[in-house]
């Protein structure tokens, strides 16, 4: 199992909002072999974000981001991911946006897609829970 703990921050002074405006064109490219799994985490107070997400190889990866400002933000990124589960948890008085980046992948957005083609989630506080990742399944044709 693999461990890593990253901590970004170019937003730490902007709210959420202005940091959504931001982050909006970003877009993740697939590495040649397999699934780019990009979350992008912006938020305030201690927020936390957990994932255990597994690769096309067999490997297994945990990764966790807290937030610890009152602006903070926060990035997993993992190649060739074909499921995993995470798990976040907001304080009394934070917030968080999760962006889970789709473009070029296959794999299925566990929060609501936004007219923009985002695949997004915001959090109040003290909200709790988990979601799935997962990528489609290719359909598999029989030639006659």
């Amino acid at each position: 199992m693999k461990d890593r703990n990253t901590m970004t921050a170019p937003c730490r002074a902007m709210s959420i909002a202005a940091c959504f405006v931001l982050m909006a064109p970003v877009s993740a490219q697939a590495p040649d072999r397999g699934e780019a799994f990009l979350l992008d985490m912006t938020g305030a107070r201690a927020w936390d974000v957990s994932c255990q997400l597994s690769q096309g190889n067999g490997d297994s990866v945990a990764m966790r981001e807290l937030g610890r400002d009152p602006r903070d933000n926060g990035r997993f990124s993992v190649p060739d991911v074909v499921s995993g589960l995470c798990t976040y948890a907001v304080p009394a008085r934070g917030e968080l946006l999760l962006t889970l980046h789709i473009a070029h992948t296959r794999l299925e957005c566990p929060f609501t897609v936004t007219e923009a083609g985002l695949c997004q989630a915001y959090f109040q506080p003290g909200e709790t829970g988990s979601f799935n990742i997962q990528r489609h399944s290719i359909p598999v044709t029989t030639g006659s």
